[in-house]
């Protein structure tokens, strides 16, 4: 009798010190960074404002390339709330043995850092996003200049209209 106490009271412990695991687990999972929150011609300097000072940064002919190791894929603050109040329910109903299984998968379906190469133009306004793995996305900025296209692209050219004085 006193072994069936003593080993239910430590099933019993063991099943409560293990309850919560999961979901502080999914609770604490960073949250992905939408790429598509950049824009074409952001400043460099608003991109650093979102995601901070990159890591490492390389120059590309006439371009600079700001390299970051960024969680982009995976559960955001609605969905992590969503599945950690789930674990938890099911802590409750099993006392505690649900950990044997949630804990596992926090595990295996943690967020992976992915590479994603940020890259400016000589004035710093973003050109491309790359992510590993993906196609680059190129933005072009709307407002730039040169010399071989003296005309911003967001400006129209002046209208030329003809009028003809022509009488019949």
């Amino acid at each position: 009798m006193f072994r069936s106490i003593i080993g239910s009271a430590l099933a019993l412990s063991v099943g409560v010190s293990l309850s919560g695991c999961g979901v502080w687990m999914e609770a604490h999972r960073p949250d992905p960074v939408d790429l598509s929150q950049f824009t074409p011609g952001e400043h460099r300097i608003d991109v650093v404002k979102v995601i901070g000072a990159a890591p490492a940064t390389v120059t590309d002919g006439p371009k600079s390339c700001d390299i970051y190791k960024l969680y982009t894929h995976g559960p955001n603050g609605g969905g992590k709330a969503i599945a950690a109040f789930g674990e938890g329910v099911t802590d409750v109903f099993t006392l505690g043995l649900a950990e044997v299984i949630w804990t596992p998968v926090e595990a295996v379906t943690e967020n992976s850092l992915y590479t994603v190469t940020f890259c400016y133009d000589n004035e710093g306004q973003l050109l491309t996003v790359e992510e590993q793995g993906t196609a680059p996305v190129t933005v072009t900025p709307t407002t730039s200049t040169s010399a071989s296209d003296p005309m911003p692209h967001d400006a129209s050219p002046p209208s030329t209209t003809a009028s003809s004085n022509v009488s019949h």
